[in-house]
């Protein structure tokens, strides 16, 4: 969850659907809020990202307790953004994913093949391997090491 990482998606599989910075700060502030409630809820069912968006193609009308199921609505209703200013903090990766898909399904599946969230996944850990920025963070520095010992 880094701009250069998202940007590079945004060219390579989205075909520039986007606008960067939207697609960035909105995709915070979701993933900031259900971390939020992950916080409160150690054993947080599986979120239904589908019923989270009440419009397709706008990430920014997703709605956490539309999301969550009938026991954790009032509590996602009470949840606020975290401080973080680093998203990558409050990033959970299948969040991510889940997330684009069902904020514009019918792009990923008609004009884009993806059918499915794994697909995408898929699609994302290669754009982070192209990226390479993952490599100047300590866990993968103390992993290469660990690896090359």
């Amino acid at each position: 969850m880094t701009r250069s990482v998202l940007d590079l998606m945004n060219i390579s599989i989205f075909r520039n659907r986007y606008n960067a910075d939207d697609l960035f700060n909105d995709l915070s502030r979701i993933l900031s809020l259900i971390y939020s409630l992950r916080l409160r809820v150690s054993n947080l069912p599986a979120l239904n990202y589908d019923k989270g968006f009440p419009q397709r193609g706008v990430l920014d009308k997703f709605t956490l307790e539309r999301a969550v199921s009938d026991q954790h609505k009032e509590l996602a209703k009470t949840c606020a953004p975290s401080k973080a200013t680093d998203p990558r903090k409050v990033s959970y990766g299948h969040d991510i994913a889940s997330l684009l898909f069902f904020h514009d399904k019918q792009f990923f599946k008609g004009t884009l093949h993806i059918t499915d969230v794994a697909q995408l996944e898929d699609q994302m850990l290669k754009v982070v391997e192209m990226d390479g920025n993952y490599r100047t963070e300590p866990l993968f520095q103390q992993l290469e090491h660990w690896l090359n010992a």
